[in-house]
């Protein structure tokens, strides 16, 4: 495949999901169609205050999302082959978060005076670009469900402007059981049957996903080791063609998916498989499905279809970049997944051209080049499309990950014990 000059390598990858604490392991599950949603994301509870320059009293007060969000965007830079601080030329940190449930959760332990500090998902990417020595641009995007993914997106945009020579972006959430969400909104037995039959709403979980992204005729100069490549991106908004503000709109997700498709210049038979946001809620699966289809009006092959919450529920603000690092391993290590629910899809959907995968399989073509969407409560939609990397020579091998999670302590038992 020939790559324009404005095509991103993604040249670091991290995260951490309920039953899985590496991406290895989260991989794992999606090739097996095991379900995780129901499992306690690991080590919430946990956190390298002296690692990062905190006192435990004041690493006590940090949202966990601050403080997982740290963890794991230093592991990421290491996975890319540097140290945080150490990184050539400007590195920006472009970053999603939830709601900060654990001021709610912990509010009879903490002082009124801090509802609206500094410990919350505001500062997210400040404090992230302030304590791993980062100079680049630092922006909390907030855009609900679609918050990591359009996050990634932007980065993308800020380093194609040239406001940065590295960007580190994703998103992560924590989910506490204390949080009510629209009753309407959440699925019945716990997990997320994405355009399957029993598909009655969503179950929320917590976790992180965190890419580390260059200009890709940068990271080739530099030998960095390439696991896939952004061609295209694209963030809309629904606007008011809708039935209301929390509802979907087909054509604002057509319109995102076309302008992707448009800028990462593919055709409609192009795209080997289909990431998609997949809610779990019969509106949203089927409007989806309607959607994909037009976007792709005039395909003449079946396409494969998945979505990461069928196997670690939804994630909010990190549930896109969880889409994405499935969807990396999907075009890197050539492979199609199984999608859990493929022996009962939806009865309420015309699937069309669109397969629900009864197995994990190989693939094997030459270029390989997914899409990956990402719709926010309230409209925000954001898409990427992504393909396999260039062959190259020698690469840059990751260094050895930090050894802070021997210095990882018990911040948070009452933490712990909510989300077990």
């Amino acid at each position: 495949m020939d790559f324009r000059d404005d095509a991103v390598a993604i040249v670091g990858v991290s995260g951490r999901f309920p039953g899985a604490s590496t991406v290895d392991e989260f991989l794992a599950a999606v090739r097996t169609g095991t379900d995780l949603s129901g499992r306690p994301t690991p080590g919430l509870e946990l956190f390298a205050a002296e690692h990062f320059g905190l006192s435990a009293d004041d690493a006590l007060l940090l949202d966990p999302q601050q403080r997982i969000f740290l963890e794991e965007a230093w592991l990421a830079v290491e996975e890319w082959g540097h140290l945080p601080g150490e990184t050539p030329g400007t590195t920006g940190v472009f970053a999603s978060g939830g709601a900060n449930q654990y001021l709610m959760h912990r509010q009879g332990h903490l002082l009124s005076g801090l509802r609206h500090d500094l410990h919350g998902v505001d500062y997210l990417a400040s404090r992230t670009a302030y304590r791993l020595g980062l100079t680049g641009p630092a922006l909390t995007v907030q855009s609900a469900c679609s918050g990591g993914l359009a996050a990634v997106a932007l980065a993308c945009q800020s380093l194609n402007d040239f406001r940065c020579d590295t960007a580190i972006s994703g998103g992560v959430n924590v989910t506490l059981p204390e949080h009510s969400y629209d009753p309407a909104l959440v699925s019945s037995d716990g997990r997320t049957h994405a355009f399957g039959a029993t598909a009655d709403g969503t179950a929320f979980t917590s976790g992180v996903g965190i890419v580390v992204l260059r200009r890709l005729e940068d990271a080739l100069a530099d030998g960095d080791t390439v696991h896939a490549v952004v061609i295209g991106s694209a963030i809309g908004n629904d606007g008011a063609d809708r039935a209301g503000f929390n509802a979907p709109s087909v054509a604002g997700q057509v319109g995102v998916a076309a302008e992707a498709l448009a800028v990462a210049d593919v055709g409609a038979d192009d795209i080997g498989f289909w990431e998609g946001h997949g809610s779990g809620t019969p509106l949203g699966d089927a409007l989806e499905i309607t959607a994909i289809r037009q976007a792709l009006a005039g395909r003449t092959r079946p396409l494969p279809l998945g979505s990461a919450k069928t196997t670690v529920g939804h994630l909010d603000a990190a549930a896109g970049p969880a889409s994405l690092i499935k969807a990396i391993s999907v075009v890197r290590d050539g492979w199609i997944p199984v999608h859990p629910d493929a022996r009962t899809p939806s009865t309420e959907v015309d699937l069309d051209f669109l397969q629900l995968p009864e197995r994990t399989t190989p693939w094997q073509a030459p270029d390989r080049v997914v899409a990956v969407s990402s719709f926010g409560l309230g409209g925000t939609n954001a898409q990427l499309i992504i393909a396999n990397a260039p062959l190259a020579g020698e690469t840059r091998k990751p260094l050895p990950h930090t050894q802070f999670h021997r210095s990882r302590y018990w911040l948070e038992p009452s933490l712990e014990a909510a989300q077990a």
